[in-house]
């Protein structure tokens, strides 16, 4: 099953990082970078407001605890946000080809 992973990032720079190296290696087939997201977290007992980047990755069922773990490598948060959301109807086409480009 085609699995979506949402992470936020630092800054573009580290989003377009993570993202080449997920793509190079064949963990992922598609990543979308949003440039700019205000997020509100609490972070050791204190409301935080940052300017973030966000990633929307693509991947199959099997390829994402290697995925997990690599962005978790090259990412600059000490506990990166990484969410894996089941994709769970779609165009076959493009599930196929979510299935071709990591293999």
């Amino acid at each position: 099953m085609p699995k979506l992973i949402y992470c936020s990032t630092a800054d573009v720079n580290e989003a377009r990082t993570i993202a080449q190296k997920l793509l190079e290696e064949k963990l992922v087939a598609c990543v979308n970078i949003i440039p700019t997201v205000e997020s509100m977290y609490r972070w050791d007992g204190l409301i935080e407001t940052e300017k973030e980047t966000v990633l929307f990755i693509k991947t199959i069922d099997e390829k994402v605890d290697a995925t997990i773990k690599r962005i978790d490598q090259l990412h600059s948060y000490d506990v990166p946000e990484i969410i894996v959301l089941p994709l769970v109807d779609g165009l076959k086409e493009y599930f196929d080809f979510l299935r071709k480009e990591t293999v």
